[in-house]
């Protein structure tokens, strides 16, 4: 597990290439310090890496410090060696935890790949020139509250065709002209000469000179003048002199949470969001469907089956509402349960004045009784240990079953007054200590072992003495409750008890 609980933060970006003629490369960097150029020709091995390695993030922790990247490939005829190499990288302190940032580069890098291949963002020096600045934006903005919105200016793509359809043309003059390139100020001699002057038509292309695609021969100038090419739609047409593109991209930092408790089908699921009721149109359909059916008394088997749901639809919808904290999953309770209670939440609850107002107004049985006082309450919880059930503390603490004698007629004075019960209701009182972690159930488990005597052959007499626990066998391995065991057998503790102690090769364990 990383040291620090929250993501970076970052030290800086760089942006690393691989020069045709000078190798693996920082183009630039931010802030100027983040990187060494020793540090950097160490690491650079995996900054540009073999192509076994590219298109996947690489985190390197060495040398006292952590970068991330996601080393891409452009291969195309245009570059000096086929192929364009690049990454963006962030740097960190060694100790950061960066899985959070795995997502962010990747989407960086390929967003780079798309501008280059689409737009030549890369390739362009003007393009490049705003590298620097979407750096420094991005190292302010991700530190700062973890999102950024990159905007980057475009050159027109009716600008990017013309340059390429000129550049098809001065080739094409050169070849005529004895397979020689033209010079600089021989190009700009040849397109300010007179008009039709050693113009070349271009198949395919457009004239510079005129407004339409020039198909006409050698030195004939395209059509006449007053002429178009009569295509429709023809892009060098249209207006050339058009603002430039902007590219948006919206970046963020979305730290990786937990997976999802599963969901048992014995478990009780207990709404801790109860104003969910007035969303309920923003749920799904099977959602709206179970949600009525939550009460903190049912399980999940059984509200599947009054909500006429499947069991598995139903777990996954209350796996969900866990996950989002809408609910919280409990055991079943039965006065045949066992719980203990945790040292430092009763140490929470007592030095915690909110918490104790909390559980008086939660647990009291009739607000109209007798005042239900802390004391009692925390000496309720103080019973719950292991080798006593709920029903036990219910006779000897609440004294459930005892009856208590009239109060005296008026006029006549008690010699003694009679200790009556908390004003306590002890389903309430187990559901508060369970969703706080005051108390926690010890749960029972099956567990199958085989007996074999000498010769390694089962004891027949004993596998006659429990047939009628056959069926359980092969759920009994130790990681099956009661709870579980009773939902799919839909049989009581008591039942399920009584056909497992039958069987004498099936022990029973606490946790």
């Amino acid at each position: 597990m990383d040291v620090q609980q929250t993501p970076g933060p970052i030290d800086g970006l760089f942006f690393a290439q691989f020069h045709p003629k000078f190798g693996p490369q920082i183009q630039y960097k931010y802030p100027p310090d983040c990187i060494s150029c020793d540090l950097f020709d160490k690491l650079t091995n995996f900054i540009i890496p073999k192509p076994d390695v590219l298109r996947q993030v690489v985190t390197i922790t060495s040398l006292g410090v952590k970068v991330k990247g996601y080393p891409n490939k452009i291969e195309d005829s245009k570059y000096e060696r086929n192929a364009l190499l690049f990454n963006l990288c962030l740097v960190f302190k060694p100790e950061a935890r960066t899985a959070p940032y795995r997502p962010l580069i990747h989407k960086l890098s390929d967003y780079l790949h798309s501008l280059e291949t689409e737009n030549g963002f890369l390739s362009d020096e003007e393009s490049r020139k705003q590298l620097p600045l979407m750096m420094e934006q991005l190292y302010h903005d991700l530190n700062d509250t973890g999102r950024c919105v990159l905007k980057l200016k475009l050159r027109h793509p009716l600008h990017i065709a013309k340059e390429l359809e000129q550049k098809a043309l001065i080739e094409a003059t050169a070849a005529e002209m004895g397979e020689r390139r033209l010079s600089f100020s021989e190009r700009r001699r040849w397109d300010s000469g007179p008009q039709g002057r050693g113009r070349v038509g271009v198949v395919g292309g457009v004239r510079p000179g005129g407004g339409g695609c020039g198909i006409g021969s050698v030195g004939s100038g395209g059509p006449a003048s007053g002429e178009t090419c009569g295509g429709r739609g023809c892009a060098m047409d249209r207006d050339t002199h058009q603002p430039e593109e902007i590219a948006v991209l919206y970046l963020k930092v979305v730290d990786a949470c937990e997976a999802p408790v599963p969901v048992g089908e014995e478990q009780v699921p207990v709404l801790v969001k109860p104003d969910i009721s007035e969303d309920q149109h923003l749920l799904d359909l099977t959602t709206q469907q179970i949600l009525p059916y939550i009460d903190g008394v049912d399980h999940v088997a059984k509200i599947a089956c009054l909500a006429n749901v499947e069991l598995d639809l139903a777990k996954k919808c209350v796996q969900n509402l866990v996950y989002y904290e809408i609910v919280q999953l409990l055991p079943i309770f039965q006065y045949s349960n066992v719980y203990v209670h945790n040292t430092e939440e009763m140490m929470q609850l007592y030095w915690s004045s909110v918490l104790q107002q909390k559980c008086l107004e939660y647990v009291v049985g009739d607000a109209a009784g007798e005042p239900l006082l802390f004391d009692q309450v925390f000496r309720l919880y103080a019973k719950f240990t292991r080798g006593r059930t709920v029903r036990q503390i219910c006779y000897c603490e609440l004294q459930l079953g005892v009856s208590f004698p009239p109060p005296p007629p008026s006029g006549v004075t008690a010699h003694t007054k009679p200790k009556l019960p908390p004003n306590v209701d002890i389903r309430r009182l187990v559901k508060f200590g369970l969703m706080h972690g005051i108390i926690r159930r010890i749960q029972q488990y099956p567990l199958y072992t085989p007996h074999f005597n000498k010769k390694h052959k089962r004891d027949r007499r004993s596998e006659s003495q429990t047939s009628s626990s056959q069926s359980l066998r092969r759920f009994c391995d130790g990681t099956a409750s009661y709870d579980l065991l009773c939902s799919k057998f839909c049989m009581t503790n008591k039942e399920l008890h009584n056909r497992l102690a039958q069987d004498k090769e099936i022990s029973i364990l606490w946790k």
